[in-house]
């Protein structure tokens, strides 16, 4: 419109905070998720897919917040670990997912 002058974005200023945390529960959630998993004595098919919907979650939205490396390896991963046939094969898939969703580029030592 003529004479007005532009106006910040009011929702996307009050939406991206929020939207941040939300990515980041959702990258914790999936953390805590996986840490519980490489805990027990036995990773089960229950564990996987609960695994598998956080990873779904968090590939959604990586790429929005300049994480869309994050959210390709998530999306990958999320189908490794579903078609994972054996403990010792998921339990290396969790570990090295692990320092991705921690925000590490290697795992401690």
């Amino acid at each position: 419109m003529k004479g007005r002058p532009p106006v910040d974005d009011p929702i996307e200023e009050e939406t991206d905070p929020e939207l941040r945390a939300l990515f980041e529960q959702r990258r914790q959630a999936s953390l805590d998720a996986v840490d519980a998993a490489l805990a027990s004595h036995s990773i089960d098919a229950e564990q996987k897919q609960e695994i598998a919907e956080l990873l779904h979650q968090v590939t959604g939205v990586a790429a929005y917040f300049g994480e869309a490396d994050l959210g390709e390896r998530c999306r990958v991963d999320e189908r490794r670990l579903l078609q994972s046939a054996d403990q010792q094969e998921t339990r290396q898939l969790l570990e090295m997912l692990r320092p991705r969703l921690a925000g590490c580029e290697t795992p401690p030592s």
